[in-house]
């Protein structure tokens, strides 16, 4: 606005939007991308699947790359699978599921430690692609960005809806099912397709230059 001043309330709107258009240009190079997948893992006591279990879907066409019984901490089973995604894995961009979503949480560093253990922070020495790192996207992260949902107004930072609103992916019985129904998001906000929230705020208000209309 000149003299230093800015409008906030613009500013407001065009911080949320952005964040929006990056989740879909982010959403767009793993979906373009042939070696992008998703990790699924499943190896939390009382999660809802009874069945503990991993599976690497390809972003690109939903491919089921690998699956497997995750078997019990510290067998040969569980150590053939970590093994199975070190191999797989290695210079793959790895997109996580969401976390926190369901009856319990999936972390794929869940595979390397008891029950109740704490998450220890950085990459396992054996095994650093079962373990969850920072620089790889989660689709929780990139849909909320898209769907514009904050939990409080004014805040910028998009958030998984915690009001009832439903999410778009599926958390079930079945590991490779769930991520094809996450490839099926990024494609869909991808291609503009997934739907935003009916508040977000460049939907709702008006800024001067016209490029957000309510």
């Amino acid at each position: 606005m000149g003299k230093g001043r800015y409008c906030d309330g613009c500013r407001y709107v065009v911080t949320m939007w952005e964040q929006h258009d990056q989740a879909q240009a982010l959403a767009r190079e793993l979906v373009a991308e042939q070696d992008a997948v998703l990790l699924v893992v499943d190896v939390e006591p009382g999660a809802l699947p009874t069945v503990q279990a991993v599976a690497v879907v390809a972003v690109h066409d939903g491919q089921a790359l690998y699956t497997a019984l995750a078997g019990e901490y510290g067998t040969a089973e569980r150590g053939a699978v970590l093994d199975q995604l070190d191999a797989l894995l290695a210079d793959r961009r790895v997109v996580r599921e969401p976390t926190l979503m369901g009856p319990a949480s999936r972390y794929p560093d869940a595979l390397l430690r008891l029950p109740g253990q704490p998450i220890q922070l950085g990459p396992d020495p054996l095994h650093p692609r079962a373990t969850r790192s920072t620089a790889d996207p989660a689709v929780a992260g990139i849909w909320s960005a898209w769907f514009g949902w904050t939990d409080s107004p004014g805040s910028t930072i998009p958030s998984v809806p915690r009001d009832g609103q439903p999410v778009p992916w599926t958390r079930s019985l079945d590991v490779v099912a769930d991520g094809r129904s996450m490839a099926g998001v990024l494609h869909r906000i991808a291609d503009g397709t997934e739907p935003v929230w009916g508040r977000a705020v460049w939907r709702t208000r008006q800024v001067d230059d016209g490029r957000f209309g309510g």
